[in-house]
């Protein structure tokens, strides 16, 4: 279309994100076949670390330092950051003290709700597309920029995109480093670079995702591989052709089919509740068919 504005307008740039497991993820993972015991052991290491945090102060700062970009989960780990950063100690500053204490809380209270456990070996990265198109179908760039030094992640990866009800929306790839002659590839940090190659991308397979700022959680931890994976469910495009014209009865028509069709919570919610008692979890019939609904409420 036409238009006279010709000024780049950034959303939002690329960022390394630590990551954390949800309901869904979980339900999911556990049908493709990881152990229970597994979530367990994540579980209670995150407890231990929190626990740790109020009594260690080197516990306290290795914590904060990795979780204070995260502002939208708890904006007062920047405040906290910035008061250890200048050397102050909990135990001798009262006010930081209840903001540690107040961080151990919120956190707790994620993992209760929500079963928001933290994963070490783990991110929350943007996609992106391979536009030199070296890389092929299985295969995605990670690297990590940290303290002016880039880190490739190698080795096999499970990717997810939130909201995820499907068995096939959890994809197992091959994390390659870029290589050496390829400048494009290797400018890409914090973020995951999908490959331009394959009968379908990869991002569609996640959920009926696309490269327009969306936001992956990748796992590089091994006990987190799924033994077994299943076809990614298919995603035809929702959308209806009209008039360039916008009148303000579509408007309406927009504000009204979307009330009438906010049911996501509630899907979400009956799919966990029929996954968590039948045999086949996941995989029944009864959760396909709310995965494909979900699909469609999105």
């Amino acid at each position: 279309f036409e238009s006279e504005h010709l000024q780049l307008e950034v959303i939002q740039p690329a960022r390394w994100f630590p990551a954390h497991l949800n309901r869904e993820i979980i339900l999911l993972l556990s049908t493709l076949g990881v152990r229970d015991d597994v979530f367990i052991t994540l579980q209670k290491a995150m407890v231990d670390g929190l626990n740790e945090i109020v009594v260690n102060r080197a516990a306290a700062m290795k914590e904060i330092v990795s979780r204070h970009t995260l502002d939208r989960e708890f904006a007062a780990t920047t405040v906290i950051h910035a008061m250890m950063e200048v050397g102050a100690e909990p135990r001798d500053e009262p006010y930081l003290m209840r903001m540690l204490l107040a961080y151990r809380q919120n956190r707790l209270l994620g993992l209760e709700e929500k079963a928001h456990i933290c994963v070490e070996h783990a991110a929350l990265l943007m996609g992106v597309l391979d536009e030199s198109k070296t890389l092929q179908y299985g295969q995605v760039v990670m690297q990590r920029w940290h303290n002016g030094a880039v880190t490739p992640i190698t080795g096999r990866v499970v990717l997810a995109k939130n909201p995820c009800l499907h068995p096939g929306d959890i994809r197992v790839l091959e994390a390659v480093p870029p290589p050496p002659d390829n400048a494009y590839l290797r400018s890409r940090v914090n973020c995951l670079v999908f490959p331009a190659r394959g009968e379908r991308p990869h991002p569609d397979e996640c959920s009926g995702s696309d490269l327009d700022g969306d936001q992956y959680f990748v796992a590089w931890e091994p006990r987190l591989l799924p033994p077994r994976t299943h076809a990614p469910a298919s995603y035809p495009p929702r959308s209806k052709p009209r008039d360039a014209r916008v009148s303000i009865a579509d408007v309406c028509k927009f504000f009204t089919d979307y009330m009438q069709n906010d049911v996501l919570g509630a899907i979400c919610v009956s799919h966990q509740a029929f996954a968590d008692q039948l045999p086949y979890g996941a995989l029944d019939e009864r959760c396909l068919e709310l995965a494909e609904m979900q699909s469609r409420a999105v």
